[in-house]
Order: C-alpha cells, then structure tokens, then sequence
C-alpha cells in the first residue's frame, strides 16, 4: 500500500470547536426569539422551545406596526419632497428585508437548528484530522461574523443613540425658559400619537432602542448563519474531496474490498452534504429572493438621489449616497459570495473523481463512482424559485444594471 502524503494537521482544537466558531450566530439566533440553539450544542436531549404567540407579539408585530408609520411618513413627505420620500423609502424596504429574515428563520426555525446541529456534528467527528489550512478558512469566517455583527451595531447605534444624544445635549445647555426639540426619532416614522412632553418622548425613543436590538438580531443572526454554514459545508465538500483524493492514490488491487469500502462511505458522506446544502437553499430562498429584489430597488433610489446632488454639486451630499450604496451592495454580497464558494466546492467532488485512476478498477467500483459524479455534476446552484440564481455574477449584475439606470437618468437630466 502507498504512503500518503503528510499534511499539517491542526492539533491545537481548543478553539476550533463548532460551538465556539459559532458563537455570534448564537447569541444573535437568541435574541432573535430562537432560544432552543443552545440546545443544539449540549450533550442533553435537543429540544426546541416554542414561544411561538410571545414572539410574534413581541418580536414581529412592533417592527410591522414601525413599518407601516414609516409608510405613512413616505406618503406624506412624497407630496412635498419627493427626494426624501425616496429616503423614507428605501428604509422602509430595508424593513422589509429584516422582517422577512426575522419571519423565516423563525417559521423554519427547526429545520434551522437540525441543519446546524448536522453541521456541527460533521465538523467535531473530524477535527482531530482537520488541517490547519481548513481550520484557518474556518476562523477566518468567525472573525469576519464578528466585524460584521460589530458595523450592524456601529450603524444601528448611530441611528438610534442619536436622539439621547440630542436630549441630552438639550438638557445640559438649556435654560429655565427654553423648550425642548422632540422631534427628533430614531426612524422616519409618523407615529399615531404625539411626543410633546419628554416623558412620551424618552419612552417612544427607548422603544425604538428596544426594536433595533430585535431588528439587528434578525440581520445579523440570518447573513451570519448563512455565512458561517455555507462555509462550512464548503470546507466538508474540501475534506470529502481531499479524502477521494487520497484514497484513489494509493496502491489497491482492482478488486480490493477496502477500497469499495471507502469509496461508499465518501459517497455516503458526500450524499448527506448535497442533502444539506439543498436544505440551507431551501430555508434561506425566500429571503434571498426579497434581498436581491429590494437591493435593485434601493440601488435605483440610490442611483436617483445621486443624480439629485451631482446636479446640484453637493459634495457631501454625493459622498453620502455613495456610501448608502455601498452599504447596501454589503448585504447581497455576502450571500452571493458564499453561495458561490458552496457552489464550487460541490463541483469539487466531480473533478477529484472523474480525475481518478478508475479504468483498471471492479465494475462496483466505477459504478459507485459513476454514482458520485453524475450528484457532483449537478451542482448546488443557489437558484431561487428559477427567477435568478445568487452567485458572484448576479453581484455583478447588480451592479452593471444600477451603472445602465445611472447613465439612462442622466441622459434623460
């Protein structure tokens, strides 16, 4: 028999636990109502804990009802500012975003935590034999949830300290005759009651507080847990592939019964990973499909509101809707980016064995592998109920399409 290839294998796995490098996306899933993935982690009986009628009431609902006051807002200032009625808007579809993620993941919150649970379970069998190169690409997604979760906070903040900021400020340089400015909100809202006194106003503005903590769970918690399992079935599509590799190698006889042995229990495994990675697109197309649409209305909007202040030479006024573009290209991208990797990490498998040295092996064998080929070569294309298909080139095609409107606006100014 051959003798593999020696390969640094990590040996410091303190660290590298699933549950540790999964940590954000659990305090994020927690606050998002899904209480039970804790569960998911322990060696008890998992269970799911179903709070189904508190969350709806205290989690769903106050983002709907903010919602439809930002509606209101928008009807209202499309009368007179169109241009800002265009920023209420694009809030206001961002909301929507949110409360798709936060309305889905709850709905499919089981089939959630089974996937995580399969995908940690994969990742711990392993991590004795897990290379340190896989074990890299694997923190590397952990740091990059915690600097994600870290700008949700950073803008969110921005938004929603601001008005205690401002009342503070009020407070500590007024007068004795000087009135308080409490107009000031968190989101453009017209709420059906009045903030005239500070008392109905700091409850309106804590209120908000406590909504951003709810909305920025559910953004956060969904672009994370998709990052961080598109990821790691990418690295067990990289293992698995790596194990075929290895396997057809070495020096068996064309009918040695190890070798068939092996070969099943890849394809085994790399049955089970397809099954998975079919069950992430299932849970996370219908949010998919809300993100890319409301992304190119947002992008028109912005594409718009850009056009306003070139026109008007506005400097600061340009630099801020290229900003708000931007932002809003971070979000898309992040799935398009890791449904893509998922996608060629999948195709992967094929290449390894249709590579492999095949022609002198048992009919078993070739039929086995024939078997495993043809599941390879039929990808994992994150195609959503066959409108598009989110990968690097529907990125692209954002944003050659905002780049057509921004040059079709402009000719038509």
């Amino acid at each position: 028999m051959g003798r593999r290839k020696q390969t640094s294998v990590n040996t410091n796995n303190d660290s590298v636990y699933f549950e540790k490098l999964f940590n954000v996306c659990r305090v994020a899933l927690r606050l998002a109502g899904i209480i039970g993935v804790d569960s998911m982690f322990s060696k008890s009986e998992r269970r799911v804990s179903d709070l189904r009628g508190i969350y709806y009431v205290v989690g769903i609902l106050p983002p709907i009802l903010s919602t439809s006051c930002e509606v209101r807002s928008f009807v209202h200032c499309w009368r007179t500012d169109i241009y800002v009625g265009l920023e209420i808007c694009t809030v206001i579809l961002s909301s929507l975003v949110v409360i798709t993620q936060g309305f889905i993941m709850y709905l499919s919150r089981r089939e959630l935590l089974n996937l995580i649970s399969q995908v940690c379970e994969l990742w711990d069998k392993q991590l004795m034999s897990i290379e340190n190169n896989i074990v890299k690409k694997a923190r590397k997604a952990q740091s990059l949830t915690k600097v994600y979760a870290a700008l949700v906070v950073f803008l969110g903040s921005s938004f929603t300290l601001r008005p205690f900021f401002s009342i503070f400020i009020q407070f500590i340089t007024s007068t004795e005759n000087d009135t308080y400015d409490l107009s000031q909100t968190a989101y453009p809202a017209m709420y059906p009651f009045a903030t005239d006194t500070v008392g109905k106003y700091l409850a309106c503005i804590t209120v908000e507080l406590l909504l951003f903590v709810s909305v920025a769970a559910w953004w956060t918690g969904a672009d994370m847990v998709f990052l961080q399992l598109a990821t790691h079935l990418s690295l067990q599509y990289e293992i698995l592939c790596k194990s075929l590799t290895e396997m057809i190698t070495e020096d068996f006889a064309p009918t040695d019964s190890s070798l068939i042995q092996q070969l099943s229990s890849i394809g085994q495994r790399h049955s089970q990973l397809i099954l998975l990675s079919l069950k992430l697109k299932q849970i996370f197309s219908p949010i998919l499909f809300c993100l890319m649409i409301v992304t190119g209305a947002n992008i028109c909007i912005c594409v718009l509101s850009l056009e306003k202040e070139i026109l008007s030479s506005n400097t600061a006024g340009i630099i801020k809707c290229l900003i708000h573009t931007s932002l809003t290209l971070i979000q898309p991208a992040i799935y398009c980016k890791y449904a893509n990797d998922l996608n060629e990490s999948a195709e992967l498998i094929g290449n390894a064995a249709f590579q492999c040295n095949w022609i002198n092996k048992s009919k078993n064998f070739k039929k086995q592998l024939q078997l495993m080929t043809l599941n390879a070569q039929k990808g994992i294309a994150f195609r959503i109920w066959g409108f598009f298909t989110v990968n690097l080139n529907q990125l692209t095609q954002i944003g050659s399409t905002a780049a057509s409107f921004f040059a079709l606006v402009n000719s038509v100014s």
